[in-house]
């Protein structure tokens, strides 16, 4: 039986010594710790305790409560999951949490409003309203070993009126595995109990399919309405699952959190609910970033506000494109853009000085690659100003515009002139982007070689009109090294490099 508290006090964690030896994987040895706490989300109506090993709750009840620390709770216990099946057998990092925790405290890093217990990563500084900040890694996972990776969990709340009723965590997963990992998925699997520990078996699990939300309730008027929202990534499953069927195997985890399902229970149990974001694509070496909200509300409408109400305030603080800017090159305009998030992908729109009400898009098709970003736009006339907008698309969708960027085109070229511009990324993972603009219409070879010589790619052939043109290459079957990409017409011919990486 579940016992809730209704104390609010914090919960001495005791760690003696240092943990661990020296791992270059995870980046060293944990620090000893003596005494630490644990870190409450109060500043809100919606309060929860944070655990630093990836945990939400209290193993002894208490969790969390709505609202306000003397509320009715809501919250048991719930905890992070990554998995992959990267390796042919699913690895899910990150426990049902009534067990060991498999998520191994590299760095116990707490603060709050009024105290810094470290000093905070550099990308933070500039950011607002940060709670707490955790970072752990996975070398304790057990069952079919670690994937090899290293997490952050950084934590927000607010104790205005509009934004109280929620709590954001916002992931970060250093991908160590020493290989890529196409197929990442991240969740958040929870145990509300909607009001407390005397009423924990007449709960239900709804879903908001609009907002891809699931949340549980119970038949209780003044009890509150809980849910998970994705607030940055991909929402692919609201899994659900009752006191008998707790997925405590990795296979059991994985296929939760992969089934693509969107469960509701209509009947009244001690249900659990979980979210999942994925899959993801995260390279060796790189990080996954995703956020979620944990929100609570006083009946399902107001729980929807306050889903909106997370989901607004987290793209304020965490606008998606750190750097968007140009300048002027000989005939052309180079727009750069550095993302912190993945996207879909982007497009670029323009309007001249001289026809301020005509927006044009610049690009064919939508920008994808890897970060940062390089376009090239030759479709305009000297001296004349410009200004451009970076449209970004998001995995589920949604987009937003950054800008604008004024820049005066320069050079002395005519507006349509032969020009091959590098490719977009340079160096190439599986893919890349060739633009050129041509002066006239005609027919064109646009081909890759090696630097033997020796011809492997036609990327482009055939009759084109003039003007500025975009075509994608799969560098994919190419080997790691450096190529010769050309562009030939009747009168015109020119070479650039591109370097493939593996």
């Amino acid at each position: 039986m579940k016992i809730i508290s209704a104390t609010t006090g914090v919960v001495c964690l005791l760690v003696a010594g240092v943990i661990g030896a020296a791992d270059a994987k995870y980046g060293g040895a944990a620090p000893s710790v003596d005494g630490e706490t644990n870190s409450i989300h109060d500043a809100g109506l919606y309060w929860l305790k944070l655990h630093y090993q990836f945990y939400v709750g209290d193993r002894q009840g208490g969790g969390g409560s709505y609202p306000g620390q003397n509320g009715v709770p809501t919250v048991y216990i719930g905890s992070v999951w990554v998995g992959t099946d990267a390796w042919g057998t699913p690895r899910v990092s990150g426990d049902f949490p009534y067990v060991a925790n498999e998520w191994y405290r590299l760095q116990g890093l707490l603060w709050s409003d009024g105290s810094s217990w470290n000093q905070r990563p550099p990308h933070i500084e500039k950011r607002s309203a940060l709670d707490s900040y955790l970072r752990v890694d996975d070398r304790d996972a057990k069952e079919n070993g670690p994937i090899g990776l290293v997490a952050e969990q950084h934590g927000m709340q607010w104790s205005n009126a509009r934004d109280d009723d929620y709590v954001i965590f916002q992931y970060r997963f250093l991908n160590n595995s020493g290989r890529d990992l196409s197929d990442e998925f991240v969740c958040l699997f929870y145990d509300f109990d909607v009001g407390g520990s005397l009423s924990y078996i007449d709960d239900y699990v709804g879903v908001d399919l609009n907002r891809k939300m699931p949340y549980m309730y119970d038949d209780e008027q003044d009890h509150p309405y809980v849910g998970l929202r994705v607030l940055d990534g991909k929402p692919h499953t609201g899994c659900t699952a009752d006191i008998l069927n707790d997925p405590d195997t990795d296979a059991k985890k994985w296929a939760m959190m992969t089934s693509g399902k969107w469960e509701s229970q209509s009947e009244k149990d001690d249900w659990r609910v979980g979210l999942s974001s994925g899959p993801h694509v995260c390279r060796n070496g790189d990080k996954l970033r995703v956020a979620f909200a944990v929100v609570a509300g006083r009946n399902l409408a107001h729980l929807r506000t306050n889903a909106d109400a997370a989901y607004n305030k987290y793209w304020e603080i965490f606008t998606g494109v750190d750097t968007f800017w140009g300048r002027a090159v000989r005939g052309a305009v180079e727009l750069n853009w550095k993302p912190n998030a993945t996207y879909a992908g982007f497009n670029l729109y323009r309007t001249a000085a001289t026809e301020p009400g005509a927006e044009i898009k610049v690009n064919d098709r939508l920008i994808t690659g890897r970060a940062p970003f390089r376009f090239l736009d030759a479709a305009v006339e000297e001296a004349v100003t410009y200004r451009y907008e970076l449209e970004t698309v998001g995995l589920s969708g949604g987009r937003e515009r950054y800008g604008p960027v004024e820049v005066k085109a320069g050079g002395s070229a005519p507006r349509k002139s032969f020009v091959l511009a590098s490719t977009y990324p340079n160096p190439a993972h599986e893919r890349t982007t060739i633009a050129f603009s041509l002066p006239e219409a005609g027919n064109i070879a646009l081909e890759v070689y090696d630097l033997s010589g020796r011809k492997v790619a036609t990327v482009a052939e055939g009759y084109y009109e003039p003007g500025p043109h975009e075509v994608q290459f799969d560098t994919g079957k190419l080997t790691a090294g450096v190529y010769l990409y050309t562009l030939t017409t009747a009168t015109e011919r020119a070479t650039r490099k591109l370097a493939v990486t593996r």
